[in-house]
């Protein structure tokens, strides 16, 4: 028979896990009321979400990732506005380039001779009247096009960083799922039995659960933070990963 104190620090185990349970639903129900006072949610409950699909392996290959990042990101779309609007002030300049021509006319008379003339004015440098401004502007859009092309270069780079972390910490969630969380489930369950039994002593049952317990805990930490990475990976795509 299972002593009262074999029983008791068996149940202490257990009550310390609820414990934790319920710290963490309790921090789940704070985060919920938060989110929904922000958006303004109609139902008081949060909605049925579908996890497991958050962890698919995306269909669309690395390089069409980063092609998605340079079409949809909305940082880029607003850099590639401002170079359009370098280039439309770079046009504007240098069509002002060309010089306001002014014709003049008027009639003389000298010394008893009448006349007729006609005059045109024209600003010096004939053709490069607005050259300061043209550089100005030209500096501008090389600017732009340099820092458009930069950040380009950096989405890519943040495509493909969160791509290989959520790649990698998604291989490693399935493998440990089913090469050691389904077997510490059955483990437990044996030491419980062999214990019931007398076979296995109340320190090996306590160890098993303990075991458990800290790898379901540190498992559900990883399956988090594959869960963040893939948030990150929408995120550096600029919208929705298939």
């Amino acid at each position: 028979d299972v002593s009262g104190l074999s029983h008791l620090k068996v149940e202490a185990e257990e009550i310390r896990y609820r414990s934790q349970l319920a710290e963490a639903e309790t921090g789940l129900a704070a985060a919920w009321r938060e989110f929904s006072a922000w958006t303004d949610w109609p139902a008081a409950t949060p909605p049925q979400l579908q996890e497991p699909g958050l962890l698919d392996e995306p269909r669309q290959a690395l390089q069409t990732l980063r092609s998605l990042a340079l079409s949809q990101r909305a940082d880029l779309r607003a850099l590639q506005a401002q170079l359009e609007e370098k280039q439309a002030l770079l046009a504007l300049q240098r069509a002002e380039k060309v010089p306001d021509l002014t014709v003049g006319g008027g009639f003389k008379r000298d010394f008893g001779q009448n006349s007729f003339h006609v005059g045109i004015d024209f600003p010096l440098p004939l053709f490069d009247r607005n050259r300061g401004a043209v550089s100005a502007a030209r500096a501008q859009v090389e600017s732009a096009r340099s820092e458009l092309r930069w950040r380009q270069i950096l989405a890519g780079k943040e495509v493909e960083e969160a791509f290989r972390r959520f790649s990698f910490q998604r291989d490693e969630v399935q493998r440990l799922r089913e090469a050691v969380m389904d077997r510490l489930d059955t483990i437990v369950e044996i030491t419980a039995q062999s214990y019931g039994e007398g076979e296995a002593s109340l320190l090996e049952l306590l160890d098993a659960m303990r075991v458990q317990l800290e790898a379901s805990l540190n498992f559900q930490t990883l399956l988090l933070q594959a869960r963040l990475s893939r948030v990150d990976l929408e995120e550096a795509v600029g919208g929705p990963v298939d």
